[in-house]
């Protein structure tokens, strides 16, 4: 079986977060953000966590997400490959 960070390419996940780094519509709450890049050392995944999932965000990093294989987005800190399967994921939620 196929995890989804076999299917991981740093360019394109350079260009999605940048997505939500520089276009106002994406860019999360200020608040939000700042809570975010505290959790998460990669402030790319705080822009584009905060982006997609806007004021749930707080809430869903604690949450298990079965695409995660039941982990929590928190549990992905920190880990390479677990970055990796969190930012796969996030790159094929639908917006």
């Amino acid at each position: 079986m196929m995890k989804l960070e076999q299917f991981y390419s740093e360019d394109d996940w350079v260009a999605f977060s940048m997505l939500f780094k520089t276009t106002p519509t994406y860019r999360p709450e200020p608040a939000v953000l700042l809570a975010l890049k505290a959790i998460f050392p990669d402030e790319s995944l705080a822009y584009v966590i905060g982006g997609v999932l806007g004021d749930a965000s707080l809430a869903w990093v604690e949450r298990e997400i079965p695409d995660l294989d039941g982990l929590r987005p928190l549990d992905c800190r920190g880990d390479i490959e677990r970055e990796r399967r969190l930012k796969t994921m996030l790159m094929r939620m639908d917006l």
